[in-house]
């Protein structure tokens, strides 16, 4: 069974846009605060509304990158064939369950392991590193790659949590554990 992955991705930006869509209704139907005498702009549902709108927006590029798949795509389009002998890169490549699991093992870690136990911002930098690193891991066995493949997810942890923890820090005035 091949899957259908402009198609997939469609279903997809469909799903997340009703989900952006809910997101933004519920955070514009949230009680205000106003009777708190706290400032029209702070109100509680300002967040959803933003993630919601994002994630509309998202899904809209998700669903345009697809249909642009889909016109690309011919029927003449298949795989070569396979001599039956296994690849390395075969071996090494990680299935959508793979993927899925190593993802809900890694957020279960940060979020009952790290979180809470070591500062956010250590916490959500080691997070983000693992996480780039096992999604970007060169099969190759050169090593140039594989540390430069290791700086990129260093530089990428480290500039993204610390503009996680700033911004829920200072933006949303979040006290983080």
């Amino acid at each position: 069974m091949k899957l259908d992955s402009a198609r997939s991705d469609k279903v997809a930006s469909v799903i997340f846009a009703s989900l952006g869509i809910a997101m933004g209704v519920g955070g514009f139907m949230m009680d205000r605060l106003e009777i708190r005498q706290i400032h029209p702009a702070s109100i509680p549902g300002l967040v959803p509304m933003f993630l919601g709108a994002l994630l509309i927006l998202l899904s809209v590029i998700l669903f345009l990158n697809a249909r642009n798949q889909a016109d690309e795509e011919t029927p003449d389009d298949s795989p070569p064939e396979s001599t039956g002998a296994p690849s390395s890169q075969s071996e090494t490549k990680f299935t959508a369950t793979h993927r899925l699991l190593i993802t809900a093992g890694l957020c279960v870690v940060f979020a009952f392991g790290l979180v809470g136990r070591i500062p956010f911002f250590a916490a959500s930098a080691l997070f983000i590193f693992c996480f780039a690193t096992v999604f970007t891991w060169p099969t190759g066995g050169m090593r140039a790659a594989k540390i430069k493949s290791l700086l990129i997810a260093a530089t990428i942890a480290i500039v993204a949590s610390a503009a996680i923890s700033l911004l829920f820090r200072y933006g949303f005035l979040v006290r983080l554990p």
